[in-house]
Formats: structure tokens, sequence, C-alpha cells
């Protein structure tokens, strides 16, 4: 709110496909407000669990969430099952946005982006990103907690007026694909990029990682 706290605003549906007249909705939410949408596949009640539907969050292709507004927000988007991106989260400029992504799968599509200044995606299973993500503002920060890390696409957090931000990437199994992209590059120095294989130990990199500095 504008003269008090920031607020919670919450969806909570089984399967939900986020379209241009919701992301609109979505989009005023967010300029004073954290937005929550949980999408669940089952509903429990007396020990007995009911399949409603997949639980998987679409944003659908072309589709853009748009942060406005000097109030940082948050957008939390929670799925019992997939979280698929065909469209984009941004942030308008002068505007701050955190993002949470919290899933059993999560496929970015080639074309979508994730902006914002903190983005936070978490899988029991694989994250497969074909897209972007982008840090933004300043101190960028990507943390991935995944089951199994593919990226095809991109991420970055850049910064042309300071340091580059920080990139966290944490799975069983790390894989930058041919054509991948990490960035951490700064004006005076590069930031930080930390990629690290549990369990298997795997990383298999035919990608490229870069923490620029123009101080060298």
């Amino acid at each position: 709110a504008p003269a008090g706290k920031v607020g919670t605003w919450l969806l909570d549906p089984y399967d939900l496909t986020i379209d241009a007249t919701s992301a609109a909705v979505i989009s005023t939410a967010l300029q004073n407000n954290n937005v929550t949408v949980q999408v669940v596949g089952n509903v429990c009640s007396g020990g007995t669990c009911t399949q409603n539907g997949s639980g998987n969050l679409t944003i659908s292709s072309g589709v853009e969430i748009l942060k406005s507004g000097a109030t940082t927000t948050t957008l939390s988007l929670f799925a019992d099952g997939a979280f698929l991106n065909y469209g984009s989260i941004n942030v308008a400029p002068g505007s701050l946005l955190n993002v949470l992504v919290n899933s059993a799968a999560v496929t970015l599509a080639a074309g979508s982006n994730i902006g914002a200044n903190q983005v936070t995606v978490r899988a029991q299973g694989p994250v497969n990103i074909f897209g972007t993500i982008t840090g933004v503002g300043s101190n960028p920060l990507v943390n991935i907690l995944a089951g199994v890390f593919n990226l095809y696409g991109a991420i970055a957090v850049n910064s042309n007026s300071s340091n580059g931000g920080k990139i966290n990437v944490t799975a069983s199994r790390v894989t930058l694909k041919s054509g991948s992209r990490i960035e951490a590059n700064g004006l005076t120095d590069g930031g930080e990029v930390t990629v690290t294989a549990n369990g298997t130990g795997e990383v298999n990199s035919q990608g490229y990682v870069q923490a620029n500095g123009g101080t060298g």
C-alpha cells in the first residue's frame, strides 16, 4: 500500500495459464503489493487426496508481467507440477522486483525472459533454461537450486555502473550446453559465479562463463 506496508495478493488455483488479461492484473497488483501464485495438483482432506489437475503453472507466449512503481515487491510462483514460461517477467526503469519460482520442474522456453533484481529458482526435478534470466538493478542476484540443471540460453547479472552481480547454481548434475552463457561482468570488477554439483559431482560445460571487470 502506498501509505503503509507492502501487502500480499494470493491466487490459488489447481492449474493456471497466465494470459495477457491475468498478466495485466498481476502487473497492477505488483506495483505496491507482493503477489503469490500457487498452483496445486491435489486437495487433501481427512487423509484422502483428490487429483484435481496437473498442478502446472504456465505463462503464455507473448505475455508480459511488468513491474512498475518505486516500491520493491516480490512475485512468488509456486506449482506442485511444472512451471513453464513462454513469456516474460520484466521491470520498468527505476523499479525493483524479486522473483521466486518453486515447483517440481522448471522450463524457460526459448525467447522467454525473467528480469528482476533477485531471481530464485527451486525445483525438485530438472531446470531447463532455453531463454534468459537477467539480473537488473544494484547488486543483482540469481540463485538456482535444482535436481538437474541444463542451460541452453543465458543467465546474466551484468552491470555498466558498478560491480557485476552474483550467480549461484547448485544441482546434482550441471550441464552448460553449447552456445549457453553465464555472465557477471561489471564496470569496475567482475561479479561472482558459483557452480556446484552435488551427488554425482558432474559439471559438463560446453558454453562459457564470464565475470570480467573494467579494472581487469
